[in-house]
């Protein structure tokens, strides 16, 4: 498609639109932004497709979680009357997704007031109801659900299977594995059986959870009750060993799939990049992760992620020229593809914590400096690399330097704190920030300044961590120690 558009040949907008919506379906999000680039509605005088390319364009916003380019298109779409009930949906997806609930009932109410009749004349369908849901379990807000639900109900639309796993989702996603296991069995009650995607949203579950042993217990159950295992669930099942450390557990699902001659386990870039991943966290020399880069490379685009695992692969190596060629590797990408999302904010912060481990702070700051020329917001783990290095030093002068920094960040309004942001199932952003610190604290300082510095991590929002716990426990130990050694030496 790349090739026709250099060329000046005319692709079909109906092929076009099949090509971006099919790299959508294997997640292939960076290409089909670009496709879409060519894609414009305003070029077409058939008003479907104009449809078909908006529907499509929204669609990719709203799986990123861009709620803002999402509105922007949508009401782009409103105002030429190229809106429909089907892109209303989608918006209240986008806003779903990032469990604005506010937003996705005040959309609800807009096109589908309760006391009349809709001026945009929309019908309302299940699936308006569905994101409402949906917007209500992804912020744990279970009484909104019921009250969702029923509303569902009472308008005569009959949950679906997909209903039914949005909940099971919201509770597994949430920690409340009963409660998920509930909704599995109100699924069988309603004449739903749990079928691929319920028992592979369970092996995620246990995956966030480090246990893989359970994740493989209920992939085996799974297979007995006749559940024929696609590339998402064998995906999951990977990415459970994978967060469990059992890197060779990752590699032997990966054999498997490979050996497969089933067409729906054929990997995705997802799959190859836990499958890269463990390479990397097994220690492989550069020169063996390059070489199955190389392999990937030959079977399918690389994704920004799977460039990422090369570059901190030659990072921990020590080799921060061929990190950097790597990432000029990207930049020329990011250019044929004319899309500005491929050199990510992981990737610079990997070469920046490289430099930093090597020791040249003013390389750093250069990439440092690129990643605000770019306009990427740096995260809680870029600003902790800078505390980290600073925290290696021998000096107390370098570890003032690091409270000031450390004070700087905290001081800033909490509501731009735009690299705060916590993800699902990790760890507090503001562990990223105060880690580094604490540990230096427990080696050099006295318990009050450790005591202190956990009460100020709290006061800002922070929340106690394995690191922080342990840290305490630390600080204890030693101070009993220390009464006990006086204690000997004064009798």
């Amino acid at each position: 498609m790349e090739n026709m558009d250099a060329q000046n040949l005319k692709v079909n907008q109906t092929v076009r639109i099949a090509i971006i919506r099919a790299l959508m379906h294997w997640r292939a999000d960076v290409l089909a932004t670009a496709g879409l680039k060519h894609a414009e509605w305003h070029t077409t005088p058939d008003r479907n497709m104009q449809r078909a390319v908006i529907s499509t364009r929204l669609q990719l916003l709203a799986r990123q979680s861009d709620v803002a380019r999402s509105q922007a298109v949508f009401d782009e779409a409103e105002a030429q009357g190229l809106s429909g009930r089907d892109q209303v949906a989608t918006l209240m997806h986008a806003y779903a997704v990032q469990a604005d609930v506010t937003s996705v009932i005040r959309i609800f109410d807009k096109y589908f007031p309760a006391d009349g009749p809709s001026l945009s004349g929309y019908e309302v369908s299940i699936y308006h109801y569905s994101e409402v849901v949906l917007a209500h379990a992804q912020a744990g807000d279970w009484d909104g659900v019921y009250e969702w639900f029923t509303k569902m109900k009472e308008a005569s639309f009959e949950p679906d299977e997909h209903v039914y796993h949005i909940i099971f989702q919201g509770y597994a996603d949430h920690g409340h594995f009963d409660k998920a296991l509930s909704v599995l069995e109100a699924m069988r009650a309603a004449g739903f059986e749990p079928g691929v995607v319920s028992y592979t949203s369970l092996i995620s579950y246990f995956g966030d959870r480090k246990d893989a042993v359970s994740a493989e217990a209920v992939y085996k159950h799974g297979i007995e009750e006749g559940v024929k295992p696609n590339r998402w669930m064998m995906s999951a099942l990977m990415h459970a060993h994978a967060r469990a450390g059992s890197w060779r557990g990752v590699v032997r699902v990966y054999d498997y799939m490979e050996t497969s001659n089933e067409r729906q386990l054929r990997p995705h870039i997802d799959v190859y990049n836990i499958l890269l991943k463990a390479y990397v966290r097994l220690g492989a020399p550069f020169p063996v992760v390059n070489e199955l880069f190389g392999r990937i490379e030959r079977e399918i685009t690389p994704s920004p992620r799977t460039y990422c695992l090369l570059i901190q692969s030659a990072c921990e190596s020590g080799a921060m020229d061929i990190a950097n060629r790597i990432l000029m590797r990207m930049q020329s990408t990011e250019r044929a593809l004319e899309c500005n999302l491929f050199v990510t904010v992981h990737a610079l912060t990997l070469i920046m914590t490289g430099y930093l481990r090597a020791g040249m702070r003013t390389n750093a700051k250069q990439v440092y400096d690129e990643m605000l020329a770019r306009g990427i917001q740096p995260t809680s783990v870029t600003f902790g690399a800078i505390i980290r290095s600073y925290c290696c030093e021998r000096d107390e002068q370098s570890v003032l330097a690091a409270q000031d920094f450390l004070k700087s960040l905290m001081e800033t309004d909490p509501k731009r704190r735009k690299w705060l942001a916590r993800k699902r199932v990790a760890i507090h952003g503001l562990d990223h920030l105060y880690g580094p610190l604490l540990a230096r604290f427990v080696r050099t300082q006295p318990p009050e300044a450790v005591e202190q510095l956990v009460q100020d991590m709290q006061e800002n929002g922070g929340e106690m961590t394995l690191r922080t716990w342990s840290a305490l426990l630390e600080t204890i130990q030693a101070e009993m120690f220390q009464h006990a050694k006086t204690r000997t030496t004064r009798t």
